[in-house]
């Protein structure tokens, strides 16, 4: 919720590949996204370690929350970024044969380790480029260096004269 009214304060739309479990379990998080605009991506039911599985579980991962998200939540996901970025061809088979984006990122706050809020924000900074893709993490155990760090750089970067988008759109602008 920090996130979404950061967002909101700052009239920004945002992505979120979301764990099937966890839309499970704060459904009012999603229906909320939902109703401020956002894209929600398909993250996997579980967040399992995909080098760990093979494609027939993949599959169900992911139709697992796709199903979710259809039936609870009226959307249907285009968009699929792997736990910890991990791509092989059974990956890469899956996302294809579900007709979904696979969608990778090329700013790593590393905030799910925890990073210091001044790092991450120096390294977004200092990494964005036009068609960036910012990855950031809404949850993580322990207090989060997130909202801090996105309530400073989003507007930093407003300020120089980048614009936020969701990635469905940042790739209908790809050349």
């Amino acid at each position: 919720p920090m996130i979404l009214d950061i967002l909101k304060e700052n009239d920004v739309k945002a992505t979120f590949f979301v764990i099937g479990e966890n839309a499970e379990r704060y459904p009012e998080i999603i229906e909320r996204i939902i109703a401020e605009g956002h894209e929600i991506g398909n993250h996997t039911y579980s967040h399992p370690h995909l080098k760990n599985i093979g494609e027939k579980q993949l599959t169900e991962e992911l139709k697992r929350t796709e199903i979710l998200l259809k039936e609870r939540f009226g959307y249907t996901p285009v968009l699929f970024r792997p736990p910890e970025g991990y791509c092989c061809n059974a990956v890469t088979n899956s996302v294809k044969r579900m007709k979904y984006e696979l969608t990778l990122w090329d700013v790593d706050t590393t905030d799910w380790a925890h990073n210091r809020t001044d790092n991450i924000i120096k390294t977004v900074l200092a990494s964005v480029k036009d068609g960036s893709i910012i990855l950031c993490h809404d949850f993580v155990t322990k207090p989060s260096p997130t909202p801090e760090a996105i309530r400073t750089f989003i507007p930093k970067l407003k300020a120089r004269g980048y614009d936020f988008v969701t990635v469905s759109e940042l790739k209908k602008t790809d050349p």
